[in-house]
């Protein structure tokens, strides 16, 4: 209540600002607060197509993830959208694997949540790269979280009775388009080699 106050006007315009801005971000949305939202949003919107970090030494990616969330937890669906694929490319131009793990949760949730026609698949597909990318690098927490958003919708491939085929396949010269492409594109070719063969 007391950073709150006053439209946010407590927290000092300084080095700080920004990192305290996207933290509070992850919380009004943690509170379901869209009347803050909508504040902070305001506040953020300048900021879109910066990175967010605490001078050299902490980054939280794409200040457009947070506006996301913002936008999201407001109910503005189509606002946020815009932002999470904002947010998306920028963290992939940068590489910050744990960021893209993040903004793919959260736009997985703002999908589950808006649940327009085509976004329910959209959106189990986008917690499926996340979980992917969370549990390649350890992030058992984010991991969790997505379990638990996407839950069944991650075993959709079972049948009605529970069996689940297998099949192996190969991608030739995997090893040498993994290192000529680095981990997260190898990935996300192989994410779409899945999709062509289910």
């Amino acid at each position: 209540e007391h950073l709150a106050a006053d439209d946010f006007k407590a927290i000092s315009r300084n080095a700080t600002w920004l990192p305290s801005m996207v933290l509070l971000s992850e919380l009004c949305a943690y509170l379901s607060d869209a009347p803050r939202a909508r504040v902070l949003y305001k506040l953020l919107l300048p900021y879109a197509l910066r990175n967010a970090s605490l001078d050299v030494y902490v980054c939280y990616g794409a200040v457009s993830h947070y506006l996301g969330i913002l936008a999201s937890t407001a109910g503005e669906f189509d606002t946020a959208e815009s932002h999470f694929a904002h947010a998306l490319e920028f963290n992939q131009r940068m590489a910050t694997r744990p960021w893209i793990a993040h903004t793919r949760f959260q736009y997985a949730a703002m999908l589950l949540t808006r649940n327009r026609p085509g976004d329910r698949e959209k959106g189990i597909e986008m917690a499926r790269l996340a979980l992917s990318a969370a549990d390649a690098i350890g992030m058992k927490i984010l991991a969790n979280r997505v379990r638990e958003l996407a839950g069944a919708g991650l075993d959709e491939q079972a049948g009605p009775d529970g069996t689940v085929t297998i099949l192996f396949t190969d991608i030739v010269d995997s090893t040498g388009m993994t290192e000529k492409l680095g981990d997260l594109r190898a990935q996300e070719i192989l994410h779409v080699h899945n999709a062509i063969i289910r």
